[in-house]
């Protein structure tokens, strides 16, 4: 069970990773695109991440797609401000 989880939750950051990158690369985002898009339609909004990530994954552990989506976001973010790593 624990294997199965462990599985599940890999299959998860990686679709995230592919979802961000999609993001980025069929919509030609840049980065600040993207983040302006997460800040103006995401951020803040559990409920809209939620259903952000259930369209854009389709299924599978929804909740750990967004809580990575977020983190990603945020990590993101922190980067682009002045004096950010």
């Amino acid at each position: 069970m624990r294997e199965i989880v462990h599985d599940a939750l890999v299959d998860a950051r990686e679709m995230v990773g592919q979802v961000v990158g999609d993001l980025r690369g069929d919509a030609r985002l840049t980065d600040d695109e993207v983040l302006a898009r997460y800040e103006q339609m995401h951020r803040g909004r559990p409920g809209a991440i939620l259903d952000f990530a259930k369209r854009q994954a389709g299924g599978g552990d929804t909740l750990g797609q967004a809580l990575e989506y977020e983190q990603r976001m945020e990590r993101l973010m922190a980067e682009k401000q002045p004096g950010g790593s």
